[in-house]
């Protein structure tokens, strides 16, 4: 329980942050929830062609390129896909590592 209270924390104030960011020369926000070594777990704000969408992303730094990916309706799908792609990166850097 007190892991997905992280998470939820860390999505809220992700959430909340990603208001604040001036988007990139594509239309993009993100914000990072956790790094482990080149795997870094982020939320997304995409521009699409009737609005903004929110995203969270496995992201590889090594190679520049997203591993996983998924939307989400509401705090409750969010806070669960990110404690998978939290664990997912965390396994991925675990790995490299042995």
């Amino acid at each position: 329980m007190a892991q997905i209270d992280l998470v939820e924390q860390r999505v809220v104030r992700a959430y909340t942050y990603l208001f604040l960011l001036p988007a990139d020369n594509t239309g993009t926000k993100h914000v990072l929830l956790a790094r482990f070594g080149q795997y870094e777990v982020r939320l997304l704000e995409l521009e699409v062609a009737d609005g903004q969408t929110t995203w969270l992303e496995l992201f590889a730094r090594n190679t520049q390129t997203a591993i996983d990916s998924c939307c989400f309706r509401d705090l409750e799908e969010a806070t669960d896909a990110a404690g998978h792609l939290i664990s997912s990166a965390r396994q991925l850097h675990a790995c490299e590592m042995n």
